[in-house]
């Protein structure tokens, strides 16, 4: 009776070890899926893309064009940015394009101008380039152009928003 009330402890002992072992081997596995499902990449470039168009100006030498304002606990991260300026033909035409903030913070990025051809006495310069500019919460984005006389153009600027909320920005370095 002795040896039977033994072996009947033993098997209740390793009954209640497999049963504890199961349940935590299941619920590390349930707990590591939960967190996996928790954790959100808050700075993935198409979680939030934006994307802005706009006419720079009409009929003037200076276009000064300023995007929406980047909303609050967000920062804006520009990727590329294109235009288009139409001026009548000159000897030594200027066409000077920048991409920087309201605030007059760093990060300003110069937009390489590349004269196109001319067609029907209009002359035609475009960018279209990459870029990596960044814009905190609270900030608008400005395009400015200039040229020697009056002129016609249009703007593009891609990029996302990173959600500042979330998960802090980091600093962006100088």
């Amino acid at each position: 009776m002795e040896k039977l009330r033994q072996c009947l402890l033993i098997a209740v002992g390793l009954a209640v070890l497999v049963l504890v072992v199961g349940l935590l081997i299941p619920g590390s596995g349930i707990a590591q899926t939960v967190k996996a499902a928790l954790v959100a990449n808050v700075d993935e470039s198409g979680r939030v893309p934006y994307q802005f168009e706009g006419f720079l100006c009409i009929g003037t030498t200076f276009c000064d064009l300023t995007l929406p304002t980047v909303p609050a606990g967000k920062r804006l991260v520009v990727t590329f940015t294109s235009g288009s300026v139409s001026v009548a033909p000159q000897a030594g035409q200027l066409v000077f394009a920048r991409l920087f903030s309201s605030t007059g913070s760093p990060g300003a990025v110069n937009l390489v101008t590349t004269f196109q051809g001319n067609s029907g006495g209009t002359d035609f310069y475009n960018w279209s380039q990459p870029v990596l500019a960044y814009f905190n919460a609270g900030v608008a984005p400005r395009v400015i152009v200039l040229t020697n006389q009056n002129m016609n153009g249009t703007f593009h600027v891609a990029g996302y928003l990173l959600d500042c909320s979330t998960a802090p920005c980091a600093t962006v370095a100088p």
